[in-house]
């Protein structure tokens, strides 16, 4: 009849995640509050956490916050929000317009500041820089194509969403692409691709 009461002496693992955000004025609107916010809502929906994903946004960043926010927030997963090219990350200048980062300098960020375990680029092109970043991580997750900005949304929230039950960054990967597969978006989540340190 009753709810046996939760062992209240258990630790909870917290998983910190930088979520880097940039949506710059000379490119195509992104959606990324819908994104910020489904990941929101879709971790308060976990019962009975095995792990709590604490969030940490960073709005319309710019390349000289960067080095600022990773060194303040010290996160284990790093995840960015907005549009990429090949081999490149677009953030915002002063003005709010487009700054492209390379992938070998984010990457030589990563590994400056350690304890990054994991890295999600969820931006076009992205899966170009995973070769950059898994000398530093145990997981990279990118796209090898351009990715439509609800996909976007549903696979973030699949993936944190997952992570929050306790399973693998591989399990979490699966998940999320399933959950793209659930909302008739196969297309879409074959486009995700994700490289573990071997």
């Amino acid at each position: 009849m009753f709810r046996q009461a939760r062992d209240l002496t258990r630790k909870v693992h917290v998983m910190k995640v930088l979520f880097l955000a940039a949506s710059p004025l000379d490119q195509d609107p992104l959606n990324i509050g819908r994104e910020a916010n489904d990941l929101k809502t879709q971790i308060a929906t976990v019962r009975d956490p095995k792990v709590k994903v604490d969030v940490e946004h960073a709005w319309a960043v710019r390349a000289d916050q960067l080095q600022s926010e990773m060194l303040n927030n010290r996160p284990e997963v790093v995840h960015f929000s907005g549009h990429g090219d090949t081999g490149l990350l677009v953030f915002e200048d002063r003005d709010g317009n487009s700054y492209d980062i390379p992938a070998s300098t984010l990457a030589n960020l990563i590994g400056l500041v350690g304890g990054v375990k994991c890295v999600v680029l969820n931006a076009c092109y992205s899966d170009s820089m995973a070769g950059e970043m898994d000398a530093h991580v145990d997981a990279v997750i990118g796209c090898d194509d351009s990715i439509d900005d609800d996909a976007a949304a549903m696979f973030t929230r699949g993936f944190y969403r997952a992570l929050a039950y306790g399973v693998t960054y591989q399990q979490a990967f699966d998940l999320a692409r399933n959950e793209l597969d659930l909302m008739d978006r196969k297309g879409e989540a074959a486009k995700y691709r994700l490289r573990m340190r071997a």
